[in-house]
């Protein structure tokens, strides 16, 4: 699929650098770019097995309400 976009020309200039170093193509740097930003979308999402759980929890308490139950160590943990 073809088509256009605007990119700033100091972007352009990185990019045509990339090239030569690389020795890519444009087009084939522009889809890694491109797919390395649609996975770090994906990544960045939860899960569908907690996404399913949201509302499904109805009644206990939120996890800060337990802090003041919590006791301290008995003894320095990072020794």
């Amino acid at each position: 699929m073809n088509f256009s976009i605007h990119i700033d020309n100091q972007i352009v200039e990185a990019l045509n650098h990339l090239v030569v170093q690389s020795g890519q193509t444009r087009n084939a740097l522009i889809n890694k770019a491109i797919r390395r930003l649609l996975e770090q979308e994906q990544r960045s999402k939860w899960p569908e097995e907690v996404r399913r759980l949201a509302g499904s929890l109805k009644g206990l308490r939120p996890f800060e309400d337990y802090r003041d139950e919590l006791k301290p160590p008995t003894e320095e943990p990072l020794k």
